[in-house]
């Protein structure tokens, strides 16, 4: 089978429902995601080792030091206005998403996670906003090749109205219901 990179595909904004169909359907080889975002289809390969650790480094602290008993997962997909998106990490309520469908709603996430990689404009903007217009209350966004990590918070009017920014190696306190400092000096 072959399979056409992010880059090699043209993006296709007409005829939505015809788009949301193809993609529905589309079959990727195992490791690889297929998202839809802002009417382009972005199938992308598995990603590098740094890239998963830094997910797993986020993950440890969160089920360590959360405020509450969390759920963090890696393969979740989300329906936000702009797409299907998956993140790299979505975070929910031990057992929110148990009964969940394959692409679920996003009420009751508390946290997406990204960390950047070969497409760190989608991360910083694309998804930013469907995050944001989905009312999904904090967006901690891992760039790699800025050496920066970003919580948005408090989404409003289509975007996150507060973003707290941290360079790799200093702290960042991440807010109720998490209630903890999130430790970044794993990610350099």
């Amino acid at each position: 089978m072959a399979l056409m990179t992010a880059a090699e595909r043209p993006a296709v904004t007409s005829d939505s429902d015809g788009l949301l169909e193809a993609f529905l359907d589309l079959s990727v080889p195992d490791g690889f995601r297929a998202q839809l975002i802002e009417g382009e289809i972005i199938v992308t390969p598995p990603p590098d080792g740094a890239h998963e650790t830094l997910i797993s480094v986020v993950a440890k602290q969160l089920y360590r030091h959360a405020g509450l008993d969390v759920d963090v997962l890696q393969t979740k997909g989300l329906r936000v206005p702009g797409g299907r998106f998956i993140p790299d990490a979505t975070v929910i309520a031990a057992g929110g998403f148990m009964e969940a469908e394959p692409w679920a709603e996003p009420a009751g996430v508390l946290l997406v996670l990204e960390v950047t990689s070969s497409r760190p404009d989608k991360d910083r903007e694309a998804k930013r906003l469907g995050y944001a217009k989905a009312g999904i209350p904090c967006y901690l966004l891992v760039d790699r090749s800025e050496g920066k990590v970003t919580l948005f918070a408090d989404p409003e009017k289509g975007d996150y109205q507060t973003a707290t920014r941290a360079s790799f190696g200093k702290p960042l306190d991440l807010p109720a219901p998490f209630g903890f400092t999130l430790d970044t000096t794993l990610f350099t």
